[in-house]
């Protein structure tokens, strides 16, 4: 085991914070696997957790329209929290909206330094996607204060409540939140770091820290015969666009759908037709069996045409030796080398994705290569170690100034 990051007291004390979401997503694991990680190597990991809860009555939601922007309990009770934990440092995981950004101005009182992992685009995107209406947004990421963000409704389709998120980023815009009271900020990918830096966040406070897969399920064989899409059944994950290009492919060809959402039943309707190419769907399924399918499977579709932070899917298909058709879109295609652990396709053009499908269905060799580059960048990027190895010397740089900085791309294993 590796050995882990001292203070004089004793093994570093962190405080690990997460804002759950009402559905449950990647971004839970991201924060759980975090900490199981910290707490295997040794370390003291205090998680503070709150799940968003809307509230129904109208005086209810005006306070917590108010708290979004600035929570006064939870400044006290954060402040309260740091005295009696004495930790080393406090590492955010999501603070909207429940806990605020006041937390930040908490631990800057305390002489607590933050690292914020990012793992969405809410600071430059009320939305927090860059999606509206079927095709990329950027209208607000530039701007003080995201009128057109507001104007289109684009937080749950209220433009009432897509205000008040839009007023929170600003707010702590203009007082220097951003600015002075995180230490530093983790994206997944150098496109979300870039990202970051044209919302205007500080370009020497972001470094990448990748997601990372444990406990490593092994390289498949490869062995199956079909390919496979693993993910929500939407339009932003590019349902559509492999929908339409799956009815003109050879009736020899397979695709195995897992997952749910609102266009499971377009999924189901393209499985029922007797043309164009086999469509399976399997609904959602658990991580065991989704493994079993990556080991087996020829290659993963991944069509999204969002701007993707580091999935999670990406990252298991590495560790199985999955090659992955990725559209040429966000940091899915800046983590799949085209013709290195995977290829690409113009993103949203389904000819396009029915062509290079087809040709990597047929290029037995071509895949051979592709499923040992994937399974190498996984073991030089993507492992448990690796990661607690970047950690540690993120942390250090954070409680060291003096230290020499962490590189922004992961060590090799």
């Amino acid at each position: 085991m590796a050995k882990a990051v001292r203070t004089e007291q004793g093994p570093l004390r962190v405080v690990a914070v997460y804002n759950r979401y009402l559905a449950r997503g990647g971004e839970d694991d991201v924060f759980e696997s975090d900490v199981a990680l910290m707490l295997r190597h040794g370390w003291e990991v205090v998680p503070v957790t709150v799940r968003t809860e809307v509230p129904r009555a109208f005086t209810q939601r005006l306070g917590f329209a108010v708290d979004t922007i600035w929570s006064r309990s939870w400044y006290r009770r954060f402040r309260a929290l740091l005295r009696l934990v004495r930790p080393q440092i406090v590492h955010v995981y999501n603070s909207f909206p429940r806990f605020s950004p006041s937390i930040f101005a908490a631990c800057r009182r305390e002489g607590v330094p933050v690292v914020l992992t990012v793992q969405n685009y809410r600071l430059g995107c009320p939305k927090a996607t860059f999606y509206r209406e079927g095709a990329i947004c950027e209208r607000c990421l530039e701007r003080r204060f995201a009128w057109p963000g507001v104007r289109f409704g684009c937080y749950h389709g209220s433009s009432l409540q897509t205000a008040v998120v839009a007023s929170s980023t600003a707010f702590h815009r203009l007082i220097g939140t951003w600015q002075r009271r995180v230490n530093l900020y983790l994206p997944a990918s150098d496109f979300t770091r870039q990202k970051l830096i044209a919302a205007g966040l500080p370009a020497d406070r972001i470094a990448i820290k990748p997601n990372f897969r444990h406990p490593d399920p092994g390289l498949g064989t490869h062995d199956g015969d079909f390919c496979l899409f693993v993910g929500r059944l939407s339009a932003e994950k590019g349902i559509p666009t492999l929908l339409a290009a799956a009815e003109a492919l050879d009736r020899e060809i397979t695709i195995k759908v897992v997952g749910d959402g609102p266009l499971l039943a377009d999924a189901q309707a393209a499985a029922e037709t007797g043309h164009g190419a086999r469509v399976e769907v399997l609904g959602r399924q658990p991580n065991r069996r989704v493994m079993e399918l990556m080991r087996a499977a020829r290659f993963l579709i991944f069509p999204s045409e969002w701007y993707e932070g580091l999935p999670m899917t990406l990252i298991e298909a590495f560790a199985c030796g999955l090659p992955a058709l990725v559209g040429r879109v966000g940091a899915a295609a800046e983590a799949v080398g085209d013709g290195v652990e995977g290829c690409h396709f113009a993103a949203g053009d389904a000819d396009d994705l029915g062509a290079k499908l087809t040709a990597l269905w047929h290029d037995d060799r071509r895949r051979g290569e592709m499923a040992a580059a994937a399974r190498a960048t996984y073991e030089a990027r993507y492992t448990a170690d690796a990661n607690m190895s970047l950690i540690r010397s993120l942390y250090q740089r954070v409680l060291d100034p003096t230290a020499p900085e962490a590189h922004d791309d992961p060590p090799s294993a």
